[in-house]
């Protein structure tokens, strides 16, 4: 069980900034961690790096609590990773169609060689404004020696009919994301 405090660091009124958000949860590990369950809450959500109110360039004197839930259990050479966010109220500054956002996503991954992954990812959300609705993926990293990483990762999301444009406010439908990454350490 663990609990924390800190000031976030929101375009808010004056009232609001002063004021100290708060968190906490309980976490279950399992023997030798493989499995691990934990579920969170965290006073206001609208101080997270998603920015839920920087966007419409909203100050905001209302907190928004959200619960986090998340799982991962692993075995020798798989493993199933879950997390789910969502605020527990509305943002009443927010448009109907963003104002209580939810995401979850799943994940399973497979270890064939202990240098090299390769994932499946399944990801939802409900009204988070300009992202997918839905999201497919594939993933896979390889460690290259001791010092180097590199990874290759695909998405294929849909958006929810209605609700994001691009910027000739053309509706979107549909987005295709790829990232290819090379870490080294010294």
């Amino acid at each position: 069980m663990f609990g924390f405090a800190f000031k976030g660091n929101t375009n808010k009124n004056t009232q609001a900034a002063r004021e100290t958000n708060f968190g906490g949860g309980v976490e279950w590990t399992g023997k030798h961690d493989k499995f691990v369950l934990g579920v969170n809450y965290l006073s206001d959500l609208g101080v997270t790096d998603e920015h839920f109110l920087a966007a419409q360039e909203i100050r905001s004197a209302q907190q928004v609590g959200a619960v986090n839930a998340y799982l991962r259990a692993s075995f020798e050479k798989h493993e199933i990773t879950a997390e789910m966010i969502k605020a527990l109220e509305q943002f009443d500054q927010l448009d109907r169609e963003t104002d209580q956002p939810m995401a979850w996503n799943l994940e399973f991954a497979w270890m064939p060689y202990p240098q090299w992954q390769l994932a499946f990812r399944v990801e939802n959300s409900a009204e988070l404004e300009d992202a997918p609705q839905r999201q497919l993926g594939l993933s896979s990293s390889w460690l290259i020696g001791k010092i180097a990483h590199f990874s290759i990762d695909y998405l294929y999301g849909e958006y929810p009919p209605g609700l994001v444009e691009d910027d000739f406010e053309n509706e979107l439908k549909s987005l295709n994301s790829a990232a290819i990454q090379l870490s080294i350490e010294f």
